[in-house]
């Protein structure tokens, strides 16, 4: 099979399959072979599990596993819901730093990094923000240890990559 963007796994769609239940019931879901919607597929064990996103309270994925001609549930679950598990321990942690990272910035701090990421040449960052120069290069110092960067592409993407600010400098 193979599933590009837009493929809908909504029962309605394609019939019984572990992601669209464990969609639709947002818990891990087993499907044996012979409980599929279609023929074509009763030789298929399926198992998917919601992987969650707890600091955003929110399910942002389904993690599926599935096999052919072999029952063997009891593994695939344990599995998945492993493999689960550390993502989702990953995303706390990166939420957890980012929280930290975004503790440290002063409204200066963020000021700055909005102005840089609409392309403002330092000159211009000065008047918008009514800081002297050498407030300015002290601020920017401090954000390139902060993010452990040498530039001021450097700043605008780690500001970037840490919901500080988006694409277009708007402040989150």
């Amino acid at each position: 099979m193979h599933f590009v963007e837009g493929v809908s796994l909504r029962v309605e769609d394609c019939g019984t399959n572990a992601i669209n239940i464990a969609m639709k019931t947002k818990r891990q879901i087993e499907i044996c072979g012979t409980e599929h919607y279609c023929h074509l597929f009763k030789n298929w064990y399926c198992t998917a599990t919601p992987i969650v996103d707890y600091h955003e309270k929110e399910i942002i994925a389904y993690l599926d596993m599935s096999v052919m001609n072999i029952d063997c549930l009891k593994q695939d679950s344990v599995i998945l819901w492993k493999i689960a598990d550390y993502i989702e321990k990953c995303l706390w942690l990166m939420h957890e730093k980012d929280d930290l990272l975004s503790s440290k910035l002063d409204y200066i701090d963020r000021l700055i990094l909005s102005k840089m990421a609409c392309k403002y040449e330092r000159k211009i960052v000065l008047k918008e923000i009514g800081i002297s120069e050498r407030t300015l290069r002290r601020h920017i110092e401090k954000l390139y240890e902060l993010f452990n960067v040498n530039n001021d592409l450097g700043i605008v993407m780690k500001a970037i990559n840490n919901r500080i600010i988006d694409t277009y400098g708007n402040l989150l």
